[in-house]
């Protein structure tokens, strides 16, 4: 069993051989771990401390409070009535029987409470952030080249010396030129078109959650009208001087009543308890930074996209690259059109591959990768121009 931990903590966390930017990494790693994170104490409140309290009448024994306090917590709506003694206010009630409820209980507006499983709610928002990565891993296999193994290949570089360093370099540019050499002539492969798929589902899934969240945190009164949006709400409520008149969201109530009923023998007593929910003042206050952090984490991931979308159609990023690559490298003295020649040959997606090898080892090595690069683009060429000739 430990084993499998650890080889399931290191393909969720320990993937190194992944090419990825800041808005990737915002996703699958910070995110799904400050998820995971409030999750663990959602749950750690739950469980070890008292996430109900409610008022019970003096005649219960301990273990009957503790009976009442667990079927209360496990109520599933909460139904907004009229109060029987006031007639101005609106009272939330816990019930477990939603049809009885809604036939007896007029003027009146459900809400299925969802706070009793906001753990599970927490790791399902995390798994989302998590499969766009894991999908783009297990993807990218299909164009033909492995991360994996330009990792292995690249593994130790720092330790080898000059002649080694080359003897690598002239290996890993063959091995990129000869994968290139197989696709097609568009910039636009498999490798960029998977990448790109992969940032719109980054995207998607930061604005639905952000669209989720903001729907169960709306702010509206017990009758479901005078709705608010809930980032309206935080900016009124971090303006507000008085604490007091912050505004909290019907999905996580503090103060309930809770209807139960107990049999005795062959009678059956109704009681309507007052009960609190202190756990809901945390829960609250973790889904209003989180959707702080959602709306951020959508700006940056749009941007991201947008800006990834450019510098792949436009072809001036990636001839900046290989031309900066080419001045690092000490051997190179290649013109603008071996540049550009390089760059349509190996497209989008053997930049990415060259980024991936510079996260792995160093831009150095990167460079003289390039040149051998350049040297096989040139063969290849000459060889082109003279079967023209010969023909």
């Amino acid at each position: 069993m430990p084993t499998i931990s650890k080889g399931l903590s290191m393909w969720l966390f320990g993937r190194t051989a992944v090419l990825d930017d800041f808005s990737d990494r915002l996703n699958h790693v910070w995110t799904f771990g400050l998820l995971i994170l409030i999750g663990c104490i959602v749950s750690w409140r739950q469980m070890f401390e008292h996430p109900i309290r409610c008022w019970c009448p003096p005649e219960f024994t301990h273990s009957m409070v503790i009976y009442t306090e667990t079927q209360c917590w496990n109520s599933y709506y909460i139904v907004h009535r009229r109060d029987e003694f006031t007639s101005s206010s609106l009272v939330p009630l816990l019930v477990r029987d939603y049809t009885d409820a809604s036939s007896q209980i007029q003027e009146s507006t459900t809400t299925f409470t969802l706070y009793q499983w906001l753990p599970l709610i927490l790791c399902l928002q995390a798994l989302l952030f998590k499969l766009p990565h894991i999908l783009f891993y297990i993807f990218h296999v299909y164009s033909g080249i492995s991360f994996d193994k330009i990792s292995d290949l690249t593994a130790g570089y720092e330790h080898k010396t000059l002649v080694e360093r080359s003897v690598l370099a002239k290996q890993v540019a063959r091995y990129v030129s000869n994968w290139c050499r197989h696709l097609s002539c568009l910039p636009w492969r498999w490798l960029s078109v998977t990448w790109l798929i992969v940032k719109i589902l980054y995207v998607v899934n930061v604005v639905e959650q952000l669209v989720l969240v903001q729907r169960l945190m709306r702010i509206s009164d017990s009758l479901g009208t005078d709705s608010q949006s809930y980032g309206y709400t935080i900016i009124n409520n971090l303006l507000s001087k008085n604490q007091t008149m912050w505004k909290s969201s019907p999905a996580f109530p503090r103060k309930v009543f809770c209807e139960m009923k107990i049999r005795y023998v062959q009678n059956e007593q109704m009681y309507m308890l007052q009960c609190n929910l202190p756990s809901n003042t945390f829960n609250e206050a973790a889904y209003v930074f989180i959707w702080v952090w959602l709306l951020f984490v959508t700006v940056v991931t749009c941007t991201s996209l947008g800006t990834w979308i450019l510098r792949t159609i436009i072809p001036v990023p990636r001839n900046r690259y290989i031309s900066r690559m080419m001045e690092l490298s000490a051997n190179s003295s290649c013109t603008r059109n071996d540049v550009a020649r390089l760059s349509s040959d190996i497209g989008e997606d053997g930049v990415i591959v060259l980024k991936l090898i510079a996260a792995n080892s160093s831009e150095l090595f990167v460079a003289d990768v390039v040149h051998n690069m350049t040297g096989t683009v040139d063969q290849k060429h000459e060889t082109a121009v003279h079967s023209l000739e010969n023909l």
